[in-house]
């Protein structure tokens, strides 16, 4: 999927929020684009997943204007265009007693309205979002008998269900062993290649968004980087960022 410049999905102008009198975000600017693969780092603390919550309109800014499809957050109805993909979803309550089938229809809700039947179209999208992870196999499979990176999966395939336009993922590999974050990256480059989603990936691991992503946000209160994440490794913020001891690691697009 080649990236649209000239189209802006999200919109973040001058955002500020404080929780009480604690201040988390000032004067956050930023642009996603139809197609971009955007990863947010920063320091724990600085602000990624509070900003998340404000593009998804779960949080409203203390100031500053936030526009999703060039309409102002607080009047954007169409929520299901923006799937979503929550922290530590592996340390979900196992004993739930819902197959994989059940759990990605519950995306399909978001699409359709939670008072209204499921009708074979439905289901067909519901079929297709597992074929899309790799999870058709696993429909009938209790989800308290999956591993961390198949029930990443599961949650990934529930918000295609809602046939969003951007997906946003935050932390999504943590309790995932490294193995299984490898396949996982991978279906992340393809949903964003072949599948045409545009993808928001909040990360504490500054190695793969450096790798994965084709723009990169670094957000420690502020914005104090937006751009290629090839020159945010060479340009020394790194440290200024994370400190003088983080490790330094140069990668490549493949």
């Amino acid at each position: 999927m080649s990236i649209a410049h000239n189209e802006n999905l999200i919109e973040i102008h001058n955002v500020s929020y404080a929780y009480a009198t604690e201040l988390v975000l000032k004067d956050v600017s930023f642009v996603v684009h139809r197609g971009d693969y955007l990863g947010i780092v920063g320091p724990n603390g600085g602000g990624k997943t509070t900003m998340l919550k404000i593009i998804l309109g779960l949080l409203t800014p203390t100031s500053g204007e936030v526009r999703v499809f060039g309409t102002p957050s607080n009047r954007f109805k169409h929520r299901s265009a923006l799937g979503y993909v929550p922290q530590n979803v592996a340390g979900i309550e196992r004993h739930f007693p819902a197959t994989v089938e059940e759990v990605v229809a519950m995306g399909r809700y978001a699409q359709v309205g939670m008072f209204h039947r499921l009708k074979k179209n439905d289901y067909a999208i519901i079929e297709r979002s597992l074929e899309q992870v790799g999870m058709a196999n696993y429909r009938q499979r209790l989800i308290g008998d999956l591993s961390g990176g198949q029930l990443q999966r599961v949650f990934i395939a529930r918000a295609l269900a809602a046939e969003p336009e951007v997906l946003i993922l935050d932390e999504p590999t943590v309790g995932v062993d490294v193995h299984h974050q490898e396949q996982f990256y991978a279906l992340l480059r393809k949903l964003n290649t072949t599948l045409d989603l545009t993808l928001i990936l909040v990360s504490h691991d500054l190695d793969i968004v450096a790798k994965e992503t084709t723009e990169l946000a670094c957000i420690n209160q502020t914005i104090t980087y937006h751009g290629s994440p090839a020159e945010f490794v060479e340009s020394g913020l790194v440290e200024k960022v994370y400190g003088p001891t983080v490790q330094r690691v140069a990668h490549h697009h493949v």
